[in-house]
């Protein structure tokens, strides 16, 4: 197990075992199967866990496992059990991974098809999964190179932007990016817009998945894998656009207002309710 990972308590791990005291062997045939059918859609969260601990799923699982003598349990004992995890390798949040569902498709609209890599529900928000690729006028392969837009998605301007999602879906306003991020670090409040400490190491991990695309401006493209820059379709100004950022090397989810609209960034579609 890596350095980094977690060690629960001793007093931590004996109150969880009194909290479990059933046994759920006799239907699972060992207790990392019963968990693992017990979490359900909530492999998820150990994809999570894994990333912003250091470690690997089977890590997770091992350590998660040795915390209780049973996985017979309600999702606030698992939540608390993950809590404390998640504490010890200094993360102090579950975010939205227990609300998060995935599916694969495509979907069109009256021209053209339009790879969005499945749908994540993230609270009462639908989101692609990944970064828009549609080929159309004002957007643009990472480096000319198409190879990166099936990595990264493709880049576009505003004006692009704006209806280049496909039948059904929006590109997101300030308002829709705050909630997101608030759905990411486990907070409430009305500031808009809205910049977290902690959303950008959220949304950079699975499933969710912000794909790091960099940009294009003045002729030049910018830093693919080192940050990720998507449209709002909230303006300011005759020029300029809002945007929001993750870079690779912090936790911050960003905001700027002073993206040009000529600029090409990402774009994370969100469904329409």
């Amino acid at each position: 197990m890596k350095n980094k990972f977690v060690k629960i308590t001793l007093a931590a791990t004996i109150v969880l075992a009194l909290a479990f005291i059933s046994s759920c062997f006799s239907d699972s045939g060992s207790k990392d199967g019963c968990i693992r059918r017990e979490l359900g859609v909530k492999d998820n969260t150990l994809n999570y866990v894994a990333t912003v601990c250091d470690a690997t799923t089977g890590e997770v699982l091992s350590q998660i496992s040795t915390s209780f003598g049973s996985c017979n349990k309600s999702d606030l004992y698992f939540d608390r059990t993950i809590r404390d995890i998640t504490a010890s390798c200094g993360v102090n949040e579950i975010p939205i991974i227990n609300s998060i569902s995935s599916s694969s498709k495509k979907s069109s609209s009256s021209s053209r098809a339009c790879d969005i890599g499945g749908t994540i529900a993230v609270g009462t928000q639908t989101w692609m999964a990944k970064n828009l690729n549609c080929q159309i006028a004002g957007s643009k392969c990472y480096g000319n190179d198409p190879a990166n837009c099936d990595k990264y998605g493709r880049l576009y301007n505003f004006e692009t932007a704006k209806k280049a999602c496909p039948t059904g879906w929006r590109l997101p306003t300030n308002a829709d990016w705050d909630k997101l991020y608030r759905n990411a670090d486990g907070t409430s409040g009305t500031e808009s817009p809205y910049e977290s400490e902690t959303a950008g190491r959220v949304l950079k991990a699975q499933p969710f998945a912000a794909l790091l695309g960099g940009s294009y401006s003045d002729g030049s493209f910018y830093d693919v894998g080192y940050y990720g820059a998507w449209w709002s379709a909230t303006e300011y100004g005759s020029d300029y656009a809002y945007s929001r950022y993750v870079y690779g090397d912090d936790d911050v989810a960003y905001w700027y207002n002073k993206d040009y609209k000529s600029n090409l960034l990402s774009i994370r579609c969100m469904q329409n309710n």
